[in-house]
């Protein structure tokens, strides 16, 4: 399974239909963010062991990565 540097390689993956967005489990933390890809239960309903890490973020700094996706022509800076 591929990984990606990026929020924006993922989000570009998402649209193109390369990764079904369903399949994302989004585990947000203050210092280590990540995206796994595959269902989040097995069929006997317990934690799948298959789940692949995709990306790896920047926990809170992950948010100078979404703002562009979301807002591409505003000026964003920190405080």
């Amino acid at each position: 399974m591929k990984t990606y540097k990026t929020l924006k390689e993922v989000v570009d993956a998402v649209k193109s239909g390369e990764l079904d967005e369903s399949q994302l489990l989004v585990v947000m933390d203050n210092d280590c963010s990540h995206i796994y890809f595959g269902p989040r239960l097995d069929a006997d309903g317990e934690e799948n062991e298959d789940c692949i890490c995709i990306y790896r973020g920047k926990g809170y700094r992950d948010t100078e990565d979404l703002w562009p996706l979301v807002l591409p022509n505003a000026d964003v800076e920190w405080c």
